[in-house]
């Protein structure tokens, strides 16, 4: 299973089809996935389909494609261009609601609403639609009750915002 090659691997290898896709540490692999299928094998993820307005350098602004909200990512691959199709991946531990852990940078800013949510223990899972693109968070140690069908405000930094390489979706 990943977690227990991220806890003993010091490189992974994905193959599919034959062919390696990726090789990495555990980490990048789940921070900089190359591709949706190295980003949904190693984990929970969300993908927007999205078309790049503006890049410079690592820095690329996106506008999606279903629901038009405008995301900032700062994971530009080599060779992307203004005009491109594009899917980036935000996994659901990269979303917040506190705006207490935003300092200094220019996080991407959200309203939500809460459509479902299940209480695990030490982290509680939301199922929650972003101007009508369904998504999916985590946050760790909840205490702050909230409730369904309530609007929230949710942050993610443009360094969570990862914008893969191929469009398969």
């Amino acid at each position: 299973d990943q977690k227990e090659a991220f806890s003993l691997a010091d490189k992974i290898a994905l193959v599919n089809d034959g062919k390696i896709v990726q090789t990495a540490t555990p980490r990048e692999i789940h921070r900089k996935p190359l591709n949706t299928f190295v980003a949904g094998f190693m984990g929970d993820t969300n993908f927007l389909n999205a078309t790049v307005v503006d890049v410079s350098g690592k820095k690329a602004r996106l506008v999606t494609d279903m629901s038009g909200l405008v995301i900032n990512s700062n994971h530009a691959y080599r060779g992307l261009k203004k005009g491109a199709k594009v899917t980036a991946s935000i996994r659901p531990e990269t979303l917040f609601f506190e705006s207490g852990k935003v300092s200094g940078a220019d996080f991407n800013k959200f309203e939500v609403l809460i459509k479902d949510k299940v209480y695990m223990g030490s982290y509680e899972l939301y199922r929650v639609d972003m101007s009508g693109t369904g998504m999916i968070m985590t946050e760790i140690n909840p205490f702050k009750k909230r409730n369904k069908n309530s609007t929230e405000t949710v942050y993610v930094h443009p360094g969570d915002v990862v914008i893969l390489e191929k469009q398969s979706l």
